[in-house]
């Protein structure tokens, strides 16, 4: 058997003790997890492989610009730098001229391709062409290791 029970309370009682029924009679609201955003599939924390200078060759002739082609990791940034290094005739280092610089990123296929103007600043005889080529990791600005190709500026 079912019991029924009535209260009967004053109007003044109703008015403070209804919005604490309506507040504890409400289901509480379970804020949403943040949305996670979509990253690559060639995801990569640490730096990237080190890019491939596949033209030009190490010991070809270049005129200006150079054309650089390579390959590397899909989506990632490759940055290439033109030095000339100038050949002397005594046990040091040898003195080095920042040619110029270029970047880009590489294709969905792996491809990259870049364009180097310059001027000699000098000819001397034995001078050469440093290219060096470093991959970018986009998410972490992280740095390959340098590939270079040592090349002869035709004058």
């Amino acid at each position: 058997m079912i019991s029924q029970w009535v209260v009967r309370l004053p109007m003044a009682v109703l008015l403070l003790v209804a919005p604490l029924i309506s507040a504890a009679a409400q289901v509480p609201q379970i804020p949403s997890a943040p949305q996670v955003p979509q990253v690559p599939g060639n995801l990569s924390i640490g730096a990237p492989a080190a890019p491939v200078i596949t033209s030009p060759k190490g010991g070809e002739g270049v005129h200006s610009p150079i054309v650089v082609k390579g390959t590397a990791a899909k989506g990632t940034k490759v940055k290439v730098t033109a030095t000339l290094a100038v050949a002397v005739g005594v046990p040091v280092s040898p003195p080095s001229t920042k040619l110029g610089n270029a970047e880009t990123t590489v294709d969905s296929a792996g491809h990259w391709q870049v364009s180097i103007p310059y001027k000699m600043p000098m000819t001397v005889s034995g001078s050469k062409i440093v290219l060096e080529a470093v991959t970018v990791n986009s998410l972490t600005g992280q740095t390959s290791s340098a590939t270079k190709v040592e090349v002869t500026p035709n004058t």
